[in-house]
């Protein structure tokens, strides 16, 4: 084989390879050299969500002092995977509802979780929940209703995806 025949073949080689990683979720825009393709292809995602990295901290935070319903967007470019809803001071009743809407909350919206008469701190796992990220991804709110609470809400995200870039 003539070595303009090998340039050739090397070179279909590399756009098959660059096309892959596009299909796995690797941001190939622009020109990237041969040498920085090892790096791409350890950003694919081999994990519970491929194409996706989890990202966990607090994030969409909202909070209110004596009123009983938090309502956000979520956040553009994020999946939301867990909230954290933290009740201080006194008394909540039953029901706290929790969860996602496509519309902002308001009482009833969400599922019913739990409460507590004294303070509360409830996680919410969404993924299981709403049945997986295909079902998570129709919603644009997230939010939270407690029942009879006086003292302070904070809603916030503490674990969500974000597309690989």
């Amino acid at each position: 084989m003539a070595i303009s025949e090998t340039l050739v073949q090397l070179v279909d080689i590399r756009d098959d390879i660059r096309q892959a990683l596009i299909n796995k979720g690797v941001n190939m825009t622009g020109t990237i050299p041969l040498s920085e393709y090892p790096g791409k292809i350890a950003e694919i995602s081999t994990g519970e969500y491929p194409g996706y990295k989890v990202k966990k901290g607090e994030i969409g935070k909202l909070s209110q002092s004596n009123n009983q319903t938090l309502s956000g967007i979520i956040p553009d470019g994020i999946i939301p995977l867990t909230l954290k809803l933290t009740h201080t001071n006194t008394n909540s009743d039953w029901p706290v509802y929790l969860g996602l809407s496509s519309e902002p909350f308001v009482y009833g919206k969400g599922n019913i979780i739990g409460a507590s008469r004294t303070g509360m701190v409830l996680f919410y796992d969404l993924e299981m929940a709403y049945g997986g990220l295909t079902e998570i991804q129709k919603y644009t709110y997230y939010g939270a209703h407690t029942t009879n609470a006086n003292g302070t809400n904070t809603l916030s995200i503490v674990k969500w995806l974000e597309p690989i870039a």
